[in-house]
């Protein structure tokens, strides 16, 4: 099984993960915690599901909140069929070659994972066109 650690483009020092029990980015982050691991789980439909190598069960899902949509982690709830919980891989650049993707997600179309520095919170954005 291979684990990831999901960092921001813009800020490479963030990274995801749960210390607290819930997930945040932030800087300082040990690459060996395993709560800043992720194992991508194929659906076979061209999207997988992002869960957390600390507490397996802990998947990354989209939720509304008032009238914006949040990245947040349910622990036990989320079921890999639900659609708010899937996401593609979506190559910067079209060969993919320098490595950074758009985390995107399949219920919310051209709804991305973005690092939002100020809150330490992973929200889920709109990349531009």
């Amino acid at each position: 099984v291979k684990f990831f650690r999901i960092a921001s483009h813009r800020f490479p020092e963030l990274k995801l993960h749960m210390n607290p029990g819930y997930l945040v980015c932030s800087d300082g982050v040990d690459p060996r915690w395993h709560d800043a691991m992720w194992q991508i789980k194929d659906t076979n439909e061209g999207y997988c599901v992002l869960a957390n190598r600390y507490n397996i069960k802990a998947k990354i899902n989209m939720h509304d909140s008032d009238k914006f949509v949040k990245a947040g982690v349910a622990k036990g709830e989320v079921q890999t069929e639900w659609w708010d919980a899937q996401w593609r891989f979506v190559p910067l650049l079209e060969d993919g070659q320098n490595g950074v993707f758009f985390i995107e997600n399949r219920f919310r179309k051209h709804a991305h994972l973005m690092f939002d520095r100020k809150l330490k919170r992973l929200i889920a954005g709109y990349a531009p066109s």
